[in-house]
C-alpha cells in the first residue's frame, strides 16, 4: 500500500497547491488531475483499503 499511497499522496498536494494557486483551472484541468490520480493506482488503492476494512468487520 505503501508503494501507492506515497505517489498518490505526492501527486494529490502537487496538484492541490496548483488549483490553490491558480496555476491550474479546477474546472478545466480537473479531468487531467483525476487521470494523473488514476495513473498512480488510485482506484486499485481504493479497493485494497475497503478490502481491508471489510475483512476487519
Amino acid at each position: 500500500m505503501k508503494l501507492w499511497s506515497t505517489p498518490l499522496t505526492d501527486n494529490i498536494n502537487a496538484w492541490t497547491l496548483k488549483f490553490v494557486t491558480g496555476q491550474k483551472d479546477v474546472e478545466k484541468d480537473w479531468a487531467e488531475y483525476v487521470k494523473s490520480c488514476e495513473n498512480l493506482h488510485a482506484a486499485d488503492f481504493v479497493k485494497l483499503n475497503n478490502d481491508i476494512y471489510k475483512r476487519s468487520k
